[in-house]
């Protein structure tokens, strides 16, 4: 079987280990074990298949750290590994992975820092990281991916500021970092990326103004900013935003006058609007949200 090139095994109710002798097949380019009740950790010899390009592992028990030996696979374009319950640190080494599109590591027991070796994976569309215990700061790298279409990072422990360098990621259509420990400011910066359709930052700790900026994402549909600390007034310019759907900013500290546009009812601008425990003029009239009347 030395020549196989594809092992599609997904989806049964296969138990145990991988056995090691897996990293014999290195003429193999597809490998599809997902969905199945497999267990146990990844063998290093994975690292042999250096003609992969298919990683598809999820929803089993694997456990353990990620293989060093996973930088070897320079060819491969998607990894799939979320719902499992790996852990410890993400090897450096994935930062040699640059052919690599799509990487998916959600809802796992991942550790200790993102690493700044990702901001290499210059091919990488899709980047998600939720739902793990990942902690410190967002590596300004993340910038450098401009390719980058989606970035999920939700539901970790990462702290310090929004890295102004993420306004390089000009494709970004999907940026969310909801329920997290971020503080201080909104970057400005973040009004450069004029491909987003959905802005999710809820669950923090940032601080500040929310930047006039954002009225500059003309593609937005849904921006989420309730559960922080903004402070100030909301600027005008958001309603300018005439797709949005969404617009929560519930539970933050918004003082001053909310622009008319934003009470007139009229069903071509933002809706639902839930603006609730603030301290804004106009604001109940603003309340579009269902069950908000």
């Amino acid at each position: 079987m030395t020549s196989l090139r594809f092992l599609y095994l997904y989806e049964n109710a296969l138990e145990g280990f991988i056995p090691s002798e897996i990293g014999g097949l290195t003429r193999l380019a597809f490998l599809s074990l997902y969905e199945n009740s497999l267990e146990g950790s990844i063998p290093s010899e994975i690292g042999n298949l250096v003609e992969l390009t298919h990683l598809a592992i999820r929803s089993n028990s694997w456990t353990g750290a990620l293989p060093a030996e996973l930088g070897n696979l320079t060819a491969i374009k998607y990894i799939s590994m979320s719902e499992n319950d790996l852990g410890g640190s993400l090897p450096t080494e994935l930062g040699q992975l640059t052919a690599l599109t799509q990487l998916w590591l959600r809802d796992n027991n991942f550790t200790e820092h993102i690493p700044s070796e990702l901001g290499q994976l210059e091919s990488l569309r899709e980047l998600s990281l939720h739902y793990n215990n990942f902690s410190g700061s967002i590596p300004s790298e993340i910038g450098k991916l401009k390719a980058l279409t989606s970035l999920r990072l939700y539901v970790n422990r990462l702290t310090g500021r929004i890295p102004t360098t993420l306004r390089e990621l000009s494709g970004v259509q999907l940026f969310n970092l909801r329920h997290n420990q971020l503080t201080g400011p909104l970057p400005s910066e973040v009004g450069e990326m004029t491909a987003l359709t959905g802005l999710y930052l809820y669950g923090n700790s940032l601080t500040g103004a929310i930047p006039s900026h954002l009225g500059r994402l003309t593609k937005l549909e849904v921006l989420r900013l309730e559960e922080n600390l903004f402070n100030r007034t909301l600027p005008t310019q958001l309603a300018e935003l005439v797709l949005l759907e969404q617009f929560r900013i519930t539970d933050t500290f918004i003082t001053g006058n909310l622009d008319p546009l934003f009470c007139t009812g009229d069903p071509s601008l933002p809706n639902p609007i839930s603006i609730f425990t603030n301290n804004l003029t106009n604001a109940r009239a603003a309340n579009h949200d269902a069950g908000h009347f």
